[in-house]
């Protein structure tokens, strides 16, 4: 894809351009200083994971891990997954489901419940006998949760009660 290509490429000029201002500086106290070509490296790389870049959707899981999962990082990432048109199967799920960090693993369910294609049901059924009791009970939900959708008639989905 030509727009991760061109994206990649400003990445690496911006780098290198922080990598030798950084050398410049005199402290470790210094070089730590965020210079503010550092917020348009993380926007272009969530902007990358958003339209699936693989290596993006790693930086970006890796991001959250290191700053901890509670936090406002971790709600512009559910926000992301829930109101952003990302596609139903998008490399970001799997991405999710197959992380090491339980509570990631958990973030991909909500992402299955709202898109439960045949690859997310997939995904859904390894995460059901998740070593992590939290995971494989939140798997539970949303398999029940999808299995009553499935069980439930056409005309009681669409049914409208004020006829209009």
């Amino acid at each position: 894809d030509k727009r991760i290509s061109v994206a990649k490429e400003i990445i690496k000029d911006i780098e290198k351009y922080l990598d030798t201002k950084r050398a410049e500086l005199k402290t470790e106290q210094e070089r730590n200083l965020s210079f503010p070509q550092d917020r348009y490296l993380v926007s272009i790389k969530k902007s990358l994971a958003k339209i699936g870049d693989e290596e993006s959707i790693q930086w970006w899981l890796s991001e959250l891990k290191k700053s901890g999962l509670n936090n406002n990082e971790t709600q512009r990432f559910r926000e992301m997954l829930e109101y952003e048109n990302i596609p139903a199967n998008h490399p970001i799920i799997k991405a999710l489901a197959q992380n090491e960090n339980p509570e990631l693993r958990i973030l991909s369910l909500d992402a299955i419940s709202k898109f439960p294609i045949a690859a997310n049901r997939a995904i859904l059924q390894k995460l059901l006998n998740d070593s992590d009791e939290r995971v494989s009970s939140a798997a539970q939900e949303v398999a029940e949760e999808l299995e009553e959708i499935r069980n439930t008639s056409i005309d009681e989905l669409i049914y409208n009660p004020k006829g209009s």
